[in-house]
């Protein structure tokens, strides 16, 4: 999107999801990830029921405390998880 390096998280089931991201985010910093993107649905502008999420929902990721970095579509938000420049 912008040219920074991240690494992306696709998931999928109920339940798990935030403990997905956040294994997800912990293996990606311990890999010397600077940041993390994902594409999850937001369900408030979608026709589409929650199930075809595959990607996850956006309120589990702002939760995990990613944050939108842009919008392509209302459906569709990109969020992005940084490393804390004090780390």
């Amino acid at each position: 999107m912008d040219g920074e390096r991240v690494w992306y998280i696709v998931h999928r089931r109920r339940g798990l999801s935030g403990h997905l991201i956040r294994a997800a985010v912990e293996y990606a910093l311990s890999r010397g990830a600077p940041a993390v993107e994902a594409y999850p649905v937001d369900p408030r502008h979608s026709s589409s029921r929650p199930a075809t999420a595959f990607t996850g929902l956006v309120d589990t990721f702002l939760a995990a405390g990613f944050r939108e970095v842009a919008r392509r579509s209302p459906r569709r938000p990109i969020l992005r998880w940084r490393l804390p420049r004090s780390l």
